[in-house]
């Protein structure tokens, strides 16, 4: 079983820490957000694959399966705006 993490968000709602960390690595009772659900998929037998922005890759680099995103490569598809 394969298990995607996405951590790939520009954290703003985070104000001035999100600038500098994604939310994934934030320190919670001893571990980041991201080695908590390491944990927990690695306990089901889980492999884990994390998805993130080209913003942040660095913060993974000690992580197996990253997965980097160009900006600009993937868009959202939207509704187009009221008018």
């Amino acid at each position: 079983m394969k298990a995607l993490i996405l951590a790939g968000g520009f954290a703003t709602r985070l104000g001035p820490i999100g600038q500098e960390i994604p939310k994934a690595m934030l320190m919670l009772n001893g571990d980041t957000l991201l080695g908590h659900q390491l944990k927990e998929f690695k306990a089901i037998g889980a492999e884990p694959y994390v998805l993130t922005n080209e913003r942040f890759k660095d913060s993974f680099r000690g992580c197996k399966n990253v997965i980097v995103e160009e900006a600009g490569r993937r868009r959202r598809n939207r509704a187009p705006s009221p008018r």
